[in-house]
C-alpha cells in the first residue's frame, strides 16, 4: 500500500504549506507533502485521463448503473443509504473538537426554521458559541423543540439569554436534529426572522465518511468511491479556505446545494432507519485520508455532477472560480445512466406565456421558429433565438430551465424544437455537468480504471497530495 512509484520524485518538489486560518483548532499548520502517500495516490497525475461521476448512497439493484438518478447538481441519486439493519451505522466515541483536525460547519436547516427538533440519548452541555461558559446541562433530550424568544433561544422548557448556542454531547454521535443523527456538536443561531438556524460542527474526515454515501451508491466500484472521497474533501476544504470565513456561520450546506450529507444515520418518513455512514464508507475515507486535488500548488474547487451526458462542461463557462483542470473532456462511461438522454414536452401556450415574463415577446404572438446559436465555449449552456410573430428574443438555456421549473429539465444542455402543439426539450445529463461525472466515474471503475485515472481524466493537469498531519485521518472501524 505504501510502496514508492517511479516518477514520484518530481512531485516531491511540490510540497505546499497551507495555513487553514480558523479551520482547525489551535491554528494548526497543515502540510501538503508527498512523503507518505499510499500507492493509490503516490504519483503525479498524467496530463490527461478519464472523467468521474457521483450519486447518493443506497442499496442498488443488481446493475447499479441502471438505477435511476434523482435530483441535484452535486449529487443526483435517491437519498437512500445502506439500511441500518443490514449494515449499521458506525458508532464510535469521538471528542467533539480534536486539536489539529480541520472542522467543517454544515448548515442543516436551509432555510432556517421556526422550530428545530432535538434529541439525544445521553447528557448534553449547552454553551454560548465560542465560549467555555456552561449555560446549562440536559441529562438527555427527548424530541425537544428549539425556538426563539425575545432575548435568545429556548430548548424544551428552558430559556437561554443567548442568540447563539452550542450543544456538546457527552459522546458522539448522539445528537439528532429532526430525523438525522450527527457526529460532533450542534450550533443553534437565532435569526432576525425569529427562526432557528442549525449547524453541525464536526471533523473533516468524519464529514467525508458520510458524504461518500450521500453522493454515491454503495454498489459503485471502490475506485469511483475513492475518487468521490478525494473530490468531496477538496471541495469542502476549498470552501473552508474562502476569504471571510470568520464572518460566516457555516461553510457548506447539507444538501446538494453543496454536498449531500446525511450524518451518521437518518430516519425515513416511514420510520425506517438508514445509515448515513457505514464501515465501507469509513474504510474508503481512511484509505484516502487527507488526499486532495491541487493545481499549481493550490487547492481548486472540484465541481462535480451526476451525469454529464457524454461531454463535461467547461468550468469557466459555468463558474467564475473554475480552475484550468475543470475543463471540458469527453466521457464515454455514463451512457447507462437513466438521464444520459431525456426528453420533455411543454405545451406551446405554456412556453409562450412563461417566455413573455422573461423577454419582450408578447404571450399572444404565435411561436414561429426556435434557433440555437453557435456555442462559444465547449459545454456552456447554449443560447436560443426565439421568434414569435415579427419579433425575436435571445435567451440562454439556463434561463429557459428556470423558466420551465416544474417540467423536470435535468440540465441546461438541451435543444429546443417546435412541434404541432408543443415545444420539445431534448437534453442530456443531470446537473451542471462540470468536473467529475459521477456515473462516468462508476463506468470507468467498472472498466478497470483506478481512482487516480478517474480523477486525472476529469481534472486534467491536477495533482494529488496528502494533507498532514495524520491527525486528519479517521479510523476505518468503530473505536
Amino acid at each position: 500500500m505504501f510502496q514508492r512509484l517511479s516518477g514520484w520524485r518530481r512531485a516531491a518538489r511540490l510540497s505546499v504549506l497551507l495555513l487553514l486560518a480558523g479551520v482547525a483548532s489551535a491554528g494548526a499548520l497543515f502540510v501538503l507533502r508527498p512523503g507518505s502517500l499510499p500507492a493509490l495516490v503516490q504519483r503525479h497525475l498524467p496530463a490527461r485521463s478519464p472523467e468521474r461521476a457521483a450519486g447518493s448512497a443506497g442499496n442498488s439493484a443488481a446493475d447499479p448503473l441502471a438505477a435511476a438518478a434523482a435530483s441535484g447538481n452535486r449529487a443526483g441519486f435517491p437519498a437512500e443509504a445502506d439500511p441500518a439493519g443490514s449494515e449499521p451505522p458506525v458508532i464510535a466515541d469521538l471528542p467533539g473538537e480534536v486539536p489539529g483536525r480541520p472542522m467543517v460547519r454544515v448548515c442543516l436547516t436551509d432555510p432556517a426554521m421556526e422550530q428545530v427538533i432535538l434529541a439525544a440519548a445521553g447528557p448534553v452541555t449547552v454553551r454560548p458559541v465560542g465560549s467555555p461558559e456552561v449555560l446549562g446541562r440536559f441529562p438527555s433530550l427527548n424530541r425537544a423543540g428549539c425556538t426563539t424568544t425575545r432575548t435568545g433561544l429556548k430548548i424544551g422548557t428552558r430559556s437561554f439569554a443567548a442568540s447563539q448556542l452550542e450543544l456538546i454531547p457527552a459522546r458522539s454521535p448522539d445528537l439528532w436534529v429532526g430525523r438525522h443523527q450527527y457526529r460532533g456538536t450542534i450550533r443553534l443561531y437565532r435569526q432576525t426572522s425569529n427562526r432557528v438556524l442549525a449547524v453541525n460542527v464536526l471533523p473533516l474526515e468524519d464529514y467525508i465518511a458520510s458524504v461518500i454515501n450521500g453522493e454515491m451508491p454503495a454498489a459503485f466500484d471502490q475506485p469511483a468511491r475513492e475518487a468521490q472521497a478525494i473530490v468531496a474533501r477538496t471541495y469542502v476544504l476549498y470552501q473552508l479556505m474562502r476569504p471571510g470565513r470568520q464572518q460566516r456561520l457555516f461553510d457548506v450546506y447539507a444538501s446538494t446545494r453543496s454536498q449531500h450529507y446525511q450524518g451518521t444515520q437518518y430516519e425515513t418518513s416511514g420510520g425506517r432507519k438508514l445509515a448515513g455512514e457505514t464501515p465501507r464508507s469509513r474504510q474508503i475515507t481512511a484509505a484516502t485520508a487527507g488526499v486532495v486535488c491541487t493545481w499549481n500548488n493550490r487547492l481548486f474547487c472540484t465541481y462535480y455532477s451526476a451525469v454529464c451526458g457524454g461531454q463535461t462542461a467547461a468550468g469557466n463557462g459555468v463558474f467564475s472560480d473554475a480552475a484550468p483542470p475543470v475543463a471540458s473532456v469527453p466521457c464515454e462511461w455514463c451512457s447507462k445512466a437513466e438521464r444520459y438522454r431525456w426528453s420533455v414536452e411543454v405545451p406551446r401556450a405554456v412556453f409562450r406565456e412563461r417566455l413573455s415574463g422573461r423577454t419582450s415577446l408578447n404571450h399572444s404572438s404565435p411561436l414561429t421558429a426556435i434557433r440555437q446559436a453557435a456555442a462559444t465555449v465547449p459545454g456552456r449552456p447554449p443560447d436560443f433565438e426565439i421568434h414569435a410573430g415579427r419579433k425575436s428574443a435571445r435567451i440562454n438555456a439556463s434561463s429557459v430551465r428556470r423558466m420551465l421549473s416544474g417540467y423536470s429539465l435535468h440540465s441546461s444542455r438541451f435543444e429546443l424544437s417546435l412541434e404541432t402543439d408543443d415545444v420539445r426539450v431534448t437534453g442530456r445529463g443531470h446537473g451542471h455537468g462540470v468536473g467529475l461525472c459521477q456515473w462516468g466515474a462508476a463506468g470507468m471503475a467498472g472498466a478497470g480504471h483506478s481512482c487516480t485515472e478517474i480523477i486525472s481524466h476529469y481534472y486534467p493537469g491536477a495533482q494529488l497530495l496528502r494533507l498532514l498531519p495524520p491527525a486528519v485521518s479517521v479510523s476505518a472501524s468503530a473505536r
